[in-house]
């Protein structure tokens, strides 16, 4: 079931989860690729960059409205790929990961939110349907896209097109996904 109000946040959510996808099929073997043979502490430094990051975007959701938090989300994606991409050795690559968990750990549950606040409560299940959608579609098309890129930009190549693609996320949480949520919040 597709909820039409919280396509333009869901299209953001596929954005973002276009780079989440490249980097859980391909950090080990960029790990590899860079010195680095156990990728395992970049999960972990990912897990508590979303742990401690969701404690502060909530409440901060919740005082300042999703602007200024999905902005400051958005900008620390962009700056953690071109870390990972270009710093090649363990400060950059767990540097990175840290980064990474931090601003997908504000992004995600702030879009949740935002995909609910547009529709009435019985309309929440399309709304995260149509949301988790996107983000299961960013992942997969992230996935496919990286493994094709990086055999012709290579991996670094390929986490800098990501970055990329983080910047066209923020560009169009800024010109559009933002003020239609404002504009077509339930409750308003």
């Amino acid at each position: 079931m597709v909820e039409a109000s919280a396509i333009p946040i869901s299209l953001n959510m596929l954005l973002i989860m276009f780079s989440y996808g490249s980097v859980l099929s391909f950090i080990a073997l960029y790990g590899q690729e860079i010195g680095i043979t156990n990728s395992g502490p970049f999960f972990l430094l990912i897990a508590i960059g979303i742990g401690i990051s969701r404690v502060f975007g909530g409440k901060a959701f919740d005082k300042q409205g999703p602007r200024r938090v999905s902005i400051l989300g958005l900008k620390i994606l962009i700056l953690s790929f071109p870390i990972l991409a270009l710093v090649h050795n363990p400060v950059g690559y767990h540097a990175s990961a840290i980064l990474m968990g931090f601003g997908f750990g504000i992004i995600m549950p702030v879009f949740q939110s935002m995909a609910n606040n547009l529709v009435k409560p019985e309309r929440r299940g399309a709304a995260n349907s149509t949301l988790f959608t996107c983000f299961d579609l960013g992942i997969g098309i992230g996935m496919i896209t990286t493994g094709f890129l990086s055999d012709y930009i290579g991996l670094s190549g390929a986490f800098i097109v990501c970055a990329g693609v983080n910047v066209l996320a923020l560009i169009l949480f800024v010109s559009f996904s933002e003020r239609h949520y404002r504009e077509r919040m339930w409750g308003e």
